[in-house]
């Protein structure tokens, strides 16, 4: 991490919390099941990724995207000779990412798993600022 970061501060559960960037935390591991869609990059190093309602993942958080293709049994794995199918049972992005700023979504009147969901915008590990 570089020595021009700038201080985040935000407030979680009415606690006023500082980062510094100073130490690396660790990181909070995203299963494959747990995203809602594949992540997209909406800026420059920002990527913002949908996934089932978390309460243990805050801003400034290091969440570590899914490693490899999903291993759940009953899956139909395809090669990479048959894409598009390919990427559906593999995250586009892999790495530590930064959590820059999240909000929950709920509807309460809504069963739609994708009606409750955390939105998180991050940005890459070598550049928590964005």
């Amino acid at each position: 991490i570089g020595n021009d970061l700038a201080v985040l501060i935000t407030v979680n559960q009415g606690t006023l919390t500082a980062y510094d960037y100073s130490t690396i935390p660790n990181p909070v591991q995203l299963s494959f099941s747990d995203m809602v869609g594949q992540p997209t990059w909406i800026g420059n190093d920002i990527m913002q990724v949908k996934v089932v309602m978390r309460a243990d993942i805050n801003v400034g958080r290091l969440i570590e995207m899914p490693k490899g293709l999903q291993g759940t049994p009953g899956i139909v794995l395809t090669s990479e000779a048959s894409s598009p199918s390919f990427y559906k049972y593999k995250s586009l992005f892999q790495g530590k990412f930064y959590v820059q700023s999240m909000r929950h979504i709920g509807n309460f009147r809504s069963s739609d798993g994708a009606s409750w969901v955390t939105v998180m915008n991050c940005v890459p590990l070598g550049n928590p600022n964005g």
